[in-house]
């Protein structure tokens, strides 16, 4: 599977996931439709009853969506896991923007102005 079309994927992936959480904390269809039970929902760890009939700007509850994908010996893409918690590594960038923008003088003791 070339890049791109992993992209649209993924992309297609993380929609449906902001959709499930639409409807876990609203309509509850998949509940309704017993698809899942509400037992599944209302015991997860994750489940957070602050967002029960709450939709978020433009329906988006995860804005970042760690998808572990592996390639199996056949080429074809397997997901691990989805995980719709701050990924590992997803602070990095912003740790190394603030150390970047962190004012030079004095920034690090004795070594003055860069």
């Amino acid at each position: 599977m070339e890049g791109h079309i992993i992209i649209k994927w993924l992309v297609q992936r993380s929609r449906a996931l902001n959709a499930f959480l639409l409807d876990i904390y609203n309509n509850k269809y998949i509940v309704r439709d017993k698809i899942i039970t509400g037992q599944f929902i209302y015991s997860s760890k994750g489940r957070l009853p602050q967002c029960e009939g709450v939709v978020p700007p433009k329906k988006i509850y995860a804005h970042i969506a760690g998808i572990d994908l592996v390639q199996a010996e056949d080429d074809s893409w397997i997901v691990l896991e989805d995980n719709l918690r701050i990924p590992s590594g997803s602070s990095y960038p912003r740790c190394g923007s603030e150390s970047v923008d962190c004012p030079r003088s004095g920034a690090v003791s004795g070594h003055g102005n860069a």
